[in-house]
């Protein structure tokens, strides 16, 4: 789109001969590892490993402690040198402990550490001898994991070009033998993984397919599930084998587990969606390259990997370009270039490469010479790979035939084919003389173009009839793997079946042997238990017949604890009542209406303990009464003893629960005071003895009990009289009978809340267990 400066992908050219050039460059660079790296760790999640090294002791277990600190300085994040100088110093620290205690992996561990250190401090030769040395440790004392890792990092001390390519394939099966000792499939996958992108640098495209088929294997034994690097490597396999629609089918398939395992932003990702357009650019759908090199170039500027970045916009400049859209192109390349500058010759090559191919589909060759000089400069000044060079005079032959600079595209078709003859590259040396006919055919000399293209022809019958051989034999070869799988799987299947029969018909044996002297037990068993039982039965017998003597007697004692419990509340009912009567005799001679007042108020306090005391003897529980009951009782008892004439209505509303004496009598007592209350002061015009007559007004008692929550009540008493003064307050009050209801709260624990709303309103908020959920 116009004005979009990043466009997004990764690839080297539309040819699978110069795409294998950067997978060999990017293998190059690039340490072995056999599984995801640690970190990156930051400096808070070194600070408790410090806290936890000071408290530690000289034992194995600081050793490893200070493994762990190597790591976190190792693969700390934006890592300094200063970083790489403290991870050595806690490996060194390390190794000086373990010889201390004799602890020998820790030596080995130490000097596997030191081995990836110290090439990071220019010291690679101290670092293969330390990795030398942790290969001798692990070895003596059969530590195979470790002696896995060991083989293959000091397989990175070799490089993949030459005769070194196949000691680091040979260095990467020795790691792949110890993981295999060690038992660890998921390693031995990864190292297999790696050895297919060796084999595939070589050439060997069969070697490297079944290599990494093997790693499908072994990452299907560990449940491994991030395949997501072995689809790409397939993907660029068949790539190089010519077939790219199986190619792209490996491809989606790692795009597809990236998905899901949650990698969205990683840097493999973008390899891999690069390769993808790649593939889409041998089948010439420049649309759906298009589509996944910007998501490569999405994920390349979220790393800020300039190198990354430069290869895959070259990429898909030269793709856009392809669609019709050359400025576009140069728009983007430039945007690329400003934002991040060239450093590196990778970089520069690509990026140089992709301006001359563009300016020579627009036919511009005039703006593309400074692109081609420059190429020009990198190759006179740098050295560089034969790959590097023939990808770099790929783009310089055709676009100097197209500037009609003859002399050039002469040298540099000349030093191609030198190289292409030196590597003994027919696809290249046939190309050669395709482009030679073409440079002989624009100079008009006619016999020469013929000549050459007569040699194109030939060679290219010859490397095509090559090819094809290589690749039925590479097939065939991948087609043995895959057939020896298939019969290793059958002979493992086999053996687990003979092994599964072997084990069951042990297991039979042993069942029976097992049940035969459970038999016996057992028989053995049940005659012990037998006279066992006899002779218990007979203790038992005795026993049942001394505890139903019990019984009997303690149900006796039951009845008459009953009875005498009945008999005190039946007196202390019938005392009460005396009490009442004594009272009520002493009121007569009684002059003042005050003090006859107080006396009835005594006497309507005993009535509301005697009616409880008089329930609890009526009723089979002697520990509990019926509220609801009790509450409509005493309502009735004071309606009667104020004789109020009907003017005085009364609502209860009471749930049917059960209280024992402990909140039944200071509930009654409450009630009495405040019900009492109301029909002696809420309303001043009904008639009760010792009030006033005024103006009549009916009035309405309210009584709530009710459960509110689990466990938790409310007792309301309210009327619709005449209310509390304004300035009411409990704890100034010299009521008596205001002062009781506060102290009674108080012993049921309960919350008291008076105030008026049209009346007075006493409200209590108390906790209490029912008996049923008390004794459930």
């Amino acid at each position: 789109m116009p004005g979009t400066v990043y466009e997004l992908n990764i690839s080297l050219s539309a040819t699978p001969m110069l795409r294998n050039i950067l997978v060999c460059i990017l293998l190059f660079v690039s340490w072995p590892c056999t599984g995801q790296d640690p970190g990156p760790f930051t400096e808070n999640d070194t600070k408790p490993l410090l806290e936890k090294l000071k408290n530690s002791g000289q034992d194995t277990n600081k050793v490893l402690l200070l493994f762990k600190l190597s790591d976190q300085y190792y693969y700390r994040q934006n890592r300094q040198q200063i970083d790489i100088n403290r991870a050595l110093f806690y490996t060194r620290a390390a190794k000086n402990l373990s010889i201390l205690l004799s602890f020998h992996k820790g030596e080995g561990i130490s000097e596997l550490q030191l081995s990836r250190i110290l090439p990071k401090m220019d010291r690679r030769e101290e670092g293969r001898e330390a990795v030398l040395k942790a290969i001798g440790i692990f070895t003596k004392y059969n530590e195979y994991f470790q002696l896995g890792e060991a083989y293959y990092t000091l397989s990175g001390y070799y490089s993949i070009t030459g005769k070194e390519i196949q000691q680091r394939i040979s260095l990467a099966e020795k790691s792949s033998d110890a993981f295999g000792q060690a038992g660890n499939k998921e390693k031995q996958g990864h190292i297999y993984q790696q050895l297919g992108d060796l084999y595939l640098t070589q050439g060997a495209i069969g070697k490297g397919l079944a290599a990494l088929k093997q790693s499908l294997v072994f990452f299907e034994a560990a449940r491994y599930k991030n395949l997501i690097g072995i689809y790409d490597l397939l993907g660029n396999a068949y790539v190089l084998l010519g077939t790219a629609q199986e190619a792209i089918k490996y491809q989606l398939l790692a795009v597809h587990i990236a998905k899901t395992v949650g990698d969205t932003t990683s840097a493999q990702l973008c390899t891999v969606y690069n390769r993808l357009g790649n593939s889409y650019e041998i089948l010439n759908d420049y649309k759906k390259q298009r589509i996944y090199q910007n998501k490569a170039l999405a994920l390349a500027i979220n790393h800020n990997d300039a190198e990354e970045i430069h290869t895959v916009a070259s990429n898909l400049a030269r793709c856009i370009a392809h669609l019709g859209y050359g400025r576009r192109a140069i728009f983007l390349l430039n945007g690329i270039v400003k934002k991040h500058p060239l450093k590196t010759n990778t970089s520069y090559i690509m990026v140089e490469r992709s301006y001359i191919e563009i300016y020579r589909i627009l036919n511009q060759t005039s703006l593309g010479r400074k692109h081609s000089d420059r190429l020009e400069q990198i190759v006179s000044g740098s050295v560089l790979l034969d790959g590097e060079l023939r990808y770099i005079y790929s783009a310089l032959v055709p676009f100097y035939i197209i500037d009609k600079n003859y002399k050039k595209a002469e040298t540099c078709l000349k030093l191609s084919r030198e190289l292409a003859l030196r590597a003994n590259f027919g696809q290249h040396l046939y190309f050669n003389y395709l482009w030679t006919a073409k440079l002989d055919s624009t100079r008009g000399d006619y016999l020469a173009a013929f000549e050459n293209y007569r040699k194109f022809s030939t060679l290219k019958d010859s490397v095509f009839n090559d090819n094809k051989t290589r690749q039925l034999i590479q097939l065939e070869i991948i087609y043995d793997v895959e057939k020896k799988n298939d019969n290793i799987h059958f002979l493992t299947k086999q053996s687990v079946l003979q092994k599964n029969s072997l084990k069951q018909a042990n297991m039979i044996q042993n069942i029976t042997n097992v049940s035969i002297v459970l038999l016996l037990i057992i028989i053995a068993l049940l005659i012990y238990g037998y006279r066992l039982t006899q002779k218990n039965n007979k203790k038992i017998t005795a026993k049942q017949d001394e505890i139903n003597l019990k019984n009997i007697s303690l149900g006796r004692l039951l009845t008459e604890k009953e009875w005498l419990i009945k008999e005190i509340h039946h007196r202390v009912k019938n005392n009460l009542h005396m009490v009442a009567g004594l009272l009520d005799s002493q009121s007569e001679y009684l002059k003042g209406a005050e003090a006859r007042m107080a006396v009835a108020d005594s006497q309507h306090r005993i009535q509301s303990m005697s009616m409880i005391h008089q329930r609890l003897y009526q009723t089979e529980n002697l520990s509990s009464i019926d509220m609801s009951a009790y509450i409509h009782e005493m309502v009735h008892y004071l309606k009667d003893s104020f004789d109020s004439d009907g003017r005085i209505l009364f609502n209860l509303e009471i749930d049917r629960v059960e209280m024992n004496i402990s909140h039944s009598v200071p509930l009654g007592l409450i009630l009495n005071e405040a019900i009492t209350n109301a029909i002696k002061y809420a309303f001043p015009g009904n008639a009760f003895p010792g009030n006033a007559f005024r103006e009549r007004k009916e009035g309405l008692i309210s009584i709530t009990l009710k459960e509110v929550e689990p466990d938790r009540f409310t007792l309301i008493i309210a009327d619709n009289g005449i209310g509390l003064r304004p300035d009411f307050d409990i704890k100034q009050t010299n009521s008596f009978g205001w002062t009781l209801i506060q102290g009674l709260t108080d012993d049921i624990s309960g919350q008291l809340n008076i105030h008026n709303d049209k009346g007075t309103v006493v409200q209590i908020n108390f906790l209490y267990q029912q008996v049923q959920k008390r004794t459930s």
